[in-house]
């Protein structure tokens, strides 16, 4: 084989892995599309940690424009063009995000998150005016089908830890912000669950729960912003209450395709036992905690 032949051997052998790669981060993403899908209609009820993360983000959007303001303006008027929630899952957040904008897009990969977003819109406003300025979109947060600099106000909580790439989802992120546009993200880490994914490696069978970008991924790729970590802590009666919690909300998706087996396979009797044998009992319950990431940026400089 001559030069130019190894050279077009090593070129191919290169596209085939890369489509490969491709391949498994388009399957990785229907799988979590399909996983918060079957969760949908129950999400509501089991997202108790979600809601609590949503609702701290808010009190930090709520801060700063306090701090934009001042003195002037009013706070019951809406202080943005366009907003989007981005991983609006059942949209809960997203009726709320509306009262921040003219115009608010809810946008996530799950269309069956989506469905019920639309279905149950008018039980989250007391204000109809408000549901005829939501719009609903089924998208890649890491292929963002909008015009660059159309969005003014991107919120998005605990849902960016399901990107493949978070350079590549802030970087779209800044491409559709607008020149005096500003992101609040609350991000999960890869420090979360560490009680069920201690225990797992005590018990030396694969973690059923998956594994996240780490804090430091994030901030290499959001470069300039301002930022912070705080730990959720829930509680659950069992380790079988426990898993099935995150089944609910979709959180139980694994992305490797090379765990795929074991997390469709049942749990056993000795596999809970075992759990709860290595996982520490408190007063409340067995602990999982949450540690999350809140970031803060702007648009991009160029």
């Amino acid at each position: 084989m001559n030069a130019v032949q190894q050279i077009a051997a090593a070129t191919h052998d290169s596209t085939i892995r890369k489509k490969a790669r491709q391949r498994m981060v388009d399957d990785n993403k229907q799988l979590i599309a399909n996983n918060f899908a079957k969760a949908a209609n129950q999400y509501n009820a089991h997202a108790r940690v979600q809601k609590r993360v949503a609702q701290a983000l808010f009190d930090e959007l709520d801060q700063q424009l306090i701090l934009g303001r001042g003195s002037q303006g009013n706070v019951n008027q809406p202080q943005f063009p366009k907003a989007m929630d981005l991983g609006c899952a059942t949209g809960i957040n997203t009726a709320t995000l509306a009262s921040y904008a003219e115009t608010t897009i809810g946008l996530d990969i799950s269309l069956g998150m989506l469905d019920i977003a639309s279905a149950q819109v008018e039980r989250f406003n007391h204000n109809r005016l408000v549901s005829r300025s939501l719009h609903w979109l089924a998208a890649d947060a890491e292929h963002l089908p909008l015009a660059s600099q159309s969005i003014d106000l991107v919120y998005s909580s605990m849902a960016m830890q399901w990107c493949e790439s978070p350079s590549a989802a802030i970087a779209e992120i800044r491409r559709v912000l607008a020149p005096k546009g500003k992101a609040f993200l609350a991000i999960m880490l890869g420090s979360s669950m560490m009680e069920l994914h201690k225990a797992y490696h005590a018990l030396g069978i694969p973690s059923r729960v998956n594994s996240f970008h780490l804090e430091q991924d994030w901030l290499n790729a959001a470069a300039a912003c301002t930022h912070h970590t705080k730990t959720f802590v829930d509680y659950h009666p069992d380790a079988l209450a426990m898993l099935k919690s995150l089944k609910s909300v979709g959180a139980a998706t694994k992305q490797s395709p090379n765990n795929e087996s074991m997390c469709q396979a049942s749990i056993t009797r000795r596999e809970l036992k075992g759990l709860e044998q290595e996982m520490s009992q408190h007063a409340q319950g067995y602990p999982l905690s949450y540690d999350l990431l809140f970031l803060s940026i702007g648009a991009s400089a160029t």
